[in-house]
């Protein structure tokens, strides 16, 4: 009995008294790429599972008593004609029937012997030489004819996994493997089950060469759900670190398949937002709308790092004063003040020098913008190296005297991965409506006050926007630029 492979790596199986070795099943294993395959035996027929989805075959078979038999393993019958040619890293062999989800929840995560009574075989093939161990009983096994051992670096090792059901957008805590996930309150989920895995193992191939974080371990992050792709996530947070916190800015999230191995991380997939001892939090701008294999790295921090930046009307009430707070700073010549009326296109104001150039303090800095005006105005900092190069800080914005209307939504246009910030001096509960133009409501919130929303995620074009307060509806157009 066992799992067998044809023309294409379709996959059939063989059992004693009518196993399908024959089947057309559509399910088959792609080349030079890691999958995970499962046969089980249930008193309705056999399931083979290929990464944890299911082919059933329902037909009446009994039992296989393989006690006193030969296991080979990449071989039917010794055939020299009917080897396995690729890479196996462990094989494990249970007593019982493993349900759908077992077999997910285990699937990259190397087994303990001691705490599970149903395993009876379990090979590794991590012996540098000699036998090949049987963890759990004494069949142990030694290679034949070509066989080889090779170091492996898939995505597997020792750790813990987390399952839940994910139909809605929230935020959901996976407990055990210390991982937030948030998603959009309106648009696509996974809707069905998640699985997280944490596995406290060194990446075999860590990108660029930077500090993993935590030194040992990564996650893989596996959908079952109908939706493969899904709205931009709110916001991913990994937890249980033990760090030393420097900027946020510096933490590097890498993304890839979730079976993919070896050196194929590829390059930044975002940036950090939060991070403190013991977690680091990845949110505007994640671009994470899949999910895959997650690993983070220290890269070189920001040449200025930023306490705070904010905008306060001065004393005149016309005013406005730009106030921020640096605590280092490297090879720092100057800031450029920008100045925006739509939150889009911005011009230079004014200059201010840095103090010191180079340090570890903490440095207070001010500029006073004696022409404001009125209205919605926007602002942001452009930090300049001494060898030219620069950084932008986040965008901050000040209202000046009354709102035109009851309502302001600024910017607009708005770019697509941009905030929109919906403005009001209206002191009661508001929905906030979005209406495409085959006239199909794709968003609604209620909110209170001056709000800003994140993570639209719409495609570009004209939409109209409605907001009901009280007994009165408005509208207008809402432009989203590319």
């Amino acid at each position: 009995f066992g799992i067998n492979f044809k023309a294409n790596n379709t996959l059939g199986y063989h059992w004693p008294g009518g196993g399908a070795w024959w089947l057309d099943n559509g399910m088959s294993l792609p080349v030079n790429e890691w999958s995970h395959v499962a046969l089980v035996k249930k008193p309705t027929g056999i399931s083979i599972y290929v990464n944890g989805k299911e082919y059933q075959d329902n037909r009446s078979l009994g039992n296989a008593d393989f006690s006193g038999s030969t296991i080979r393993i990449g071989s039917y019958n010794a055939w020299s004609s009917r080897n396995f040619i690729g890479i196996i890293d462990e094989v494990a062999i249970y007593k019982k029937a493993m349900t759908t989800d077992q077999i997910r929840e285990q699937m990259h995560l190397t087994k303990y012997p001691t705490s599970d009574p149903d395993l009876v075989h379990y090979y590794q093939f991590n012996n540098m030489d000699g036998i090949i161990m049987d963890r759990v009983s004494n069949k142990h096994a030694t290679f034949y004819g070509a066989a080889a051992r090779t170091t492996s670096t898939g995505p597997f090792g020792g750790g813990v996994s987390d399952r839940l059901l994910v139909n809605n957008g929230a935020l959901y805590n996976f407990t055990n493997t210390q991982v937030d996930i948030d998603f959009a309150d309106t648009g696509l989920n996974p809707n069905g089950d998640l699985i997280v895995y944490r596995i406290d193992a060194a990446n075999p191939h860590n990108p660029a060469g930077s500090p993993q974080i935590p030194q040992l371990g990564y996650w893989v992050v596996r959908n079952y759900g109908t939706n493969d792709v899904f709205d931009e996530l709110d916001f991913i947070d990994f937890k249980g670190l033990n760090i030393q916190p420097v900027s946020p800015y510096s933490y590097e999230l890498y993304k890839r398949q979730s079976n993919d191995d070896g050196d194929t991380w590829g390059v930044v997939q975002d940036h950090g937002d939060e991070a403190a001892s013991n977690h680091i939090k990845f949110s505007t701008g994640n671009q994470i709308r899949n999910f895959s294999q997650f690993t983070i790295v220290q890269g070189t921090a920001l040449p200025v790092e930023y306490v705070t930046f904010y905008a306060n009307l001065a004393d005149n009430n016309k005013d406005i004063l730009l106030n921020w707070m640096t605590t280092q700073e490297i090879n720092n010549d100057r800031f450029e003040i920008e100045k925006s009326l739509d939150g889009i296109h911005f011009q230079t104001i004014g200059t201010v020098p840095s103090k010191f150039g180079n340090t570890t303090e903490r440095t207070s800095y001010t500029y006073r913008d004696g022409q404001a005006g009125r209205g919605l105005i926007y602002y942001r900092l452009k930090q300049i190296d001494i060898d030219g190069s620069y950084h932008y800080t986040h965008v901050v914005s000040i209202l000046i005297q009354q709102l035109p209307d009851d309502f302001v939504l600024a910017p607009n246009p708005v770019i697509k991965s941009q905030p929109l910030t919906i403005y009001t001096q209206y002191d009661g509960m508001y929905r906030f409506s979005i209406i495409n133009a085959e006239g199909k409501m794709i968003f609604t919130k209620d909110l209170k006050g001056t709000r800003s929303i994140e993570n639209l995620n719409l495609q570009p074009g004209i939409y109209v926007y409605r907001i009901s307060f009280g007994q009165t509806i408005k509208h207008g157009k809402l432009l989203i630029a590319p």
